[in-house]
């Protein structure tokens, strides 16, 4: 984007840098648009464990881990202050019905990630839509107190653009 520089308070990038092949260069250019202190917020998926034939369908270059994240971060000329997991609960189901199955081959990367695919992804029973409920219930107070949860299918972090 032509934004001068150093002339934004704060940027987002929500499911944004997975899209990026380099992720580096792209924080860089972002920390230079940044008032020396301005933040940067961003969720990315998390755990390259999870890695699935939908995460290819999708466009991502990666999934990140905590670490992972925090290093381009610093890299790019940011501290991070906070930095989560969450949807901690559809962890084991990612893994069981995404992850495993690619890399047993048990998903033709074609088909994975259509339509039919990703509508049956977000359909849930009563009973669990309700433990989804409570379990997002409960993430939501973890982030408002600023207490981070151990690990989820993706990232949320609040970094501050070092003067440079």
């Amino acid at each position: 984007a032509a934004f001068r520089p150093r002339s934004l308070p704060a940027a987002g990038a929500f499911d944004v840098v997975e899209h990026i092949a380099d992720d580096a260069t792209f924080l860089r250019r972002l920390h230079g648009q940044l008032v020396p202190g301005g933040r940067f917020y961003c969720t990315v998926p998390a755990c390259p464990a999870l890695w699935s034939a939908e995460d290819a369908q999708a466009g991502h270059y990666r999934r990140y881990s905590r670490a992972g994240l925090a290093a381009v971060l610093r890299q790019a000329g940011f501290t991070v202050e906070y930095l989560t997991g969450f949807f901690l609960w559809l962890t084991l189901p990612v893994g069981l019905f995404r992850a495993l199955p690619t890399r047993l081959h048990l998903v033709n990367p074609a088909s994975a990630g259509g339509a039919a695919a990703m509508q049956a992804d977000h359909r849930l029973p009563a009973l669990l839509a309700g433990v989804a409920a409570r379990c997002h219930a409960w993430e939501l107070g973890c982030l408002q107190a600023r207490r981070p949860i151990p690990f989820g299918t993706s990232l949320l972090c609040v970094a501050r653009a070092n003067v440079s």
